[in-house]
């Protein structure tokens, strides 16, 4: 069973939706996940791995050393109002959904790497790769979109005085 984060420092948290909500997000917008709940907290559970991955560049710090999750985060402005410390924004959520969505056909953390053809040749079968190795990345605008408005601008942290 999948322990959900509400904002309050759950013990044991790894997700802050449920494979409920994650099956409702998908239906509105027409896309697929699988239809057994094990399967869809599996996608989650992926999903917040890589959310976690890009915890340095988020708003804000953790309300509590001891929480499992990157959220809830203190001092975060969003849209110009500064965010409960203990509640998950929206976007968060939205952001996990859309990771766990992507995590169904693609994987998030690539432990791999591709080589990056220069030259192919089909006589006698030559391939040139470019040299100083290669990468992979996992391509995620969805998830991207969805987190962007809790991500430190441009590197620099946001600076605010509270009146």
């Amino acid at each position: 069973m999948l322990i959900i984060e509400d904002g309050s420092i759950v013990p044991g948290a790894q997700s802050v939706v449920t494979a409920a909500e994650l099956q409702t997000y998908a239906d509105l917008r027409g896309l697929t996940v699988p239809a057994a709940e094990e399967d869809r907290e599996q996608l989650l559970i992926l999903a917040m791995d890589y959310l976690k991955s890009i915890e340095n560049r988020m708003k804000g710090t953790r309300t509590d050393v001891d929480q499992e999750l990157p959220e809830p985060r203190e001092n975060v402005i969003l849209f110009g109002e500064i965010v409960d410390a203990n509640t998950i924004p929206e976007q968060y959520k939205n952001a996990q959904m859309e990771a766990a969505i992507a995590a169904n056909d693609q994987d998030l953390l690539l432990n791999e790497s591709s080589q990056n053809v220069k030259k192919e040749k089909l006589d006698v079968l030559e391939i040139e790769y470019v040299d100083g190795g290669s990468w992979s990345v996992a391509r995620l605008d969805r998830v991207n979109a969805a987190i962007e408005p809790l991500l430190i601008s441009g590197g620099l942290s946001s600076v605010f005085r509270v009146l």
